[in-house]
This record gives C-alpha cells, structure tokens and sequence, in this order.
C-alpha cells in the first residue's frame, strides 16, 4: 500500500506537476495564481463537456426507448397521469410541451456545435497558454513531411502515430495537426489507454497512475471507427519517465523482445488491429498516416555567462552560421541537495569565464510546458518534432508479421532521428538579446 501511495505521488511529480524542491519552490504568487486559473477553466470547460454529453446520451436512450411498443406505453400512460394531478400538472405538461418543442436542436445540430465549442475552448486555452503564448519559454522545431506554413490539410489522413515522451503531448499533437482557435475545426480525437476520448478527463489520470506496464490497448468496432478520424495514438501507452523505461527494458529482456534507446516497446497486437481496421484504405493511394518523432530538451548553463543570451538555430533554412561542434550531454538525476549544491557550484563559477551550455533531453511535467522551470535562468523549453508521411498502400498484401517488422524498425528509427536532433540543434551566442525575442530557427547549408 505504501509503495502504491509512492509511486502515484512519484508519478504526479513527474507527469504532472513538476518537483517540489527543484519547480514549485521558485514559482512566484502570479505563477500560482496563474495555474489556479488554468485548472479551473479547464475544469470548468471539462464538466460542462460532460453534462452535455450525459444529456445527449439520455435524449438518445428515451428515443431508442420510445419505440419499444410495451415502454411506449407505459410511457403514455406515466404522462397521462402527470398531466390529470391536480395543481401541478398543468404547470408539469406547460413545461413538458416547451421542453418536447426545444427538440429541434438536435435536428438543427446546435446541441452538437456547443459540445465542439467547449471541446475546442478546452484545447485553445492550453494552446494559447503554452505554445502561442508570446511570453511563453516554448521553442518549437518541426521538420519532416508536414508543411506547417499552409493549412494542415487532413485528407486522407488516417491516424497519427507519436512516441510519448510528455502529457504535454496531447496539446502538442492537437496544435500541429488541429489546431482548435475555430469553432468549426473539431480537435482530433486520441486513443489513449484503450477509450477514445476527445478531452482527457479523471479516467485517464486514473488510468496513467493505476495500470501496469502490461496493460494493452483495447481497438474500435471495425464498423465504426470512421467517425473518429485520424485518430493520435501512442503505441507506447506510458510516457517514457525514467523510472518506466528501467522496468520496461527488464522485461522486454526477460521477453527475448527488442530494446530501444529512446521509446519504450509499441504495442504490436494494437498496431496490427489498427492496420487491419483500415483495410480498406490499403488500396486507396491517397489514404496515409503520420509517423511523429517528438523529444524535449533545455539548455542548462556549466559556467554563467556575462552579458551574453542564447538563442538556437536548425541547419537547415535560416542564414545563420552554426557553431561546429553540437553540444549533446545528458544530465543525470539529482536529488534535492546535489541540485541546491549544483546551483551553487555555478553561482561560484559566475565570475570566473564565459558561459557554456549543455542540451539535455528531459521529460517535462505538463505544469513545466506552461510555465518555465527555472526563473533565474529563463532557458527555453526546446521541442524537436520530425514528422514523416507513410502510405497506407504500404501495408497492402503485407503478412501480419511484417507488418510487425514495419512497425518495429520504424520506432528503431527513432532512435537515429533523435540523434540527429541533436547534432541539428545548434547553440548561437548573441549580445544584449532578450531571450524572449530569441527563436528557434534553421541554418542554411551554405
């Protein structure tokens, strides 16, 4: 019991809301105030989803309902007797006459609009809080088969596939390929432990904290998986923390089963379903699906700089000249006194030489994307996405077990994209440049 009570407090800290000692002890009151604002608007939007899908559920009963001959009845007769009390039943059938006549917004659709307008509010606020926020710490680099000047265009698409290294990823996922500020734009909806569901709500948390590595993802009705697409899925199921990717890789040992450096093992039985649920786009050549590459990094300081900012550069677009050699280190975990000396082992380095930084690649906690995790600093939140454009056609004529293959050396790749994420990111040193108008670009080959 105590060791269940640990790892969902862990689990809260890590996926959630961040450290105790290293995050939340240098959040300022407008920073609190600030996530108590965002949590109860999405609380707010969130019940207010779901009372109007309680609402649309029991209107669809009654009416399956209403035709059953014998329930039909009994429903006349309950009405008859409602209306003949003395009193109230003038008042009851006034009131059931204005409600019976307000049906027409099902007809009309509007019920079914105010649904999307929360569940695009949901998504906005997110948005517009973290990756659009102009304040916001977030540098964002996508690379690969999506053309992100234009609109997203959807046709054809699917289902997105992504390795899953945040809850952030949900709002990440939704702003690259939905991005929900119009009414009219429906958020995509996500599979995510085996419900397909369009805002994560309580279940999910729940889900996250209580099943094991085990749990598998359960697929859609064949007949109705349509309506939902594309669907985000990750094969994963976990985020990959450092604590899961311990205990999957001992039991992907003990299983004979393939180890990878920077994911956790898909689920393959779920991916084969998936596949075969869109038989029928196996034939169409204009029918795909996205295979996504997403990692998150910071830029942490070995010895403080003077007057001089950073701002980060990409290879491959933009005219700036790139520094030689990329630099790629890992950090290791500390613990809550190795990080207060850590901190002051480099505020006794402030004076001594110019500042260099390490990239590291961290798992976020979603409060971390919204708000930065180190104030005296203000590094940016680096966010690499490589998106690639893989046929459905792909698939056809294809045995089950090479499409296991297919699966298994696309998240094989993954490991060398993140690698060359690394060598790409390059670090530029500028003068009396605010780190807020510093961005994320790209270099030219020259």
């Amino acid at each position: 019991m105590i060791q269940e009570f640990k790892h969902i407090v862990s689990s809260l800290q890590v996926l959630f809301i961040g450290d105790i000692h290293t995050y939340w002890y240098k959040l300022t009151t407008t920073d609190l105030i600030s996530i108590l604002s965002l949590l109860v608007h999405q609380f707010a939007c969130y019940i207010i989803y779901k009372f109007l899908s309680l609402i649309d559920h029991g209107y669809n009963l009654y009416s399956f309902l209403a035709y059953i001959p014998f329930i039909r009845k009994t429903l006349i007769l309950i009405k008859k007797i409602v209306k003949n009390t003395p009193i109230f039943g003038k008042v009851i059938a006034k009131q059931y006459c204005r409600l019976k006549s307000s049906t027409y917004l099902y007809d009309t659709a509007t019920f079914t609009d105010w649904k999307t307008y929360f569940e695009c509010l949901y998504w906005k606020k997110l948005i517009d809080k973290s990756i659009k926020n102009k304040n916001a710490h977030i540098r964002l680099v996508i690379t690969g088969d999506l053309n992100t000047e234009n609109k997203v265009d959807l046709y054809g698409l699917k289902f997105i596939m992504s390795n899953h290294r945040s809850i952030f990823d949900y709002v990440l996922l939704q702003y690259i390929f939905q991005d929900s500020k119009d009414i009219h734009i429906k958020p995509s909806y996500m599979l995510i432990w085996g419900k397909i569901i369009k805002i994560p709500g309580f279940q999910t948390i729940l889900k996250i904290f209580l099943n094991d590595e085990n749990y598998k993802l359960k697929t859609l009705n064949k007949d109705n998986y349509e309506k939902f697409l594309p669907l985000i899925v990750f094969p994963e199921v976990n985020v990959m923390t450092k604590e899961v990717k311990i205990v999957h890789d001992k039991l992907s040992l003990q299983n004979g089963t393939r180890v990878y450096k920077e994911s956790l093992s898909p689920r393959y039985d779920f991916l084969l379903k998936l596949i075969d649920m869109m038989g029928d786009s196996q034939g169409n050549d204009k029918d795909y699906f996205y295979n996504v590459t997403l990692t998150y990094y910071k830029l942490d300081a070995i010895f403080p700089a003077n007057d001089d900012h950073i701002c980060l550069a990409h290879k491959q677009m933009c005219g700036y000249q790139y520094i030689k050699n990329p630099l790629s280190w890992y950090k290791a975990v500390l613990n809550f006194n190795q990080f207060k000396l850590f901190d002051q082992e480099k505020s006794k380095q402030q004076n001594q030489g110019k500042c260099k930084y390490q990239l590291l690649q961290i798992i976020p906690s979603l409060l971390e994307c919204f708000f930065a995790f180190n104030r005296s600093e203000k590094q940016p939140l680096i966010i690499r996405v490589h998106i690639e454009k893989i046929p459905m056609a792909i698939f056809k004529d294809k045995s089950k077990k090479k499409i296991e293959l297919f699966f298994e050396n696309k998240f094989a790749a993954k490991d060398d994209v993140i690698q060359q994420f690394e060598s790409s990111l390059k670090i530029k040193k500028t003068r009396k440049r605010s780190l807020k108008t510093s961005s994320v670009t790209s270099v030219r080959d020259k």
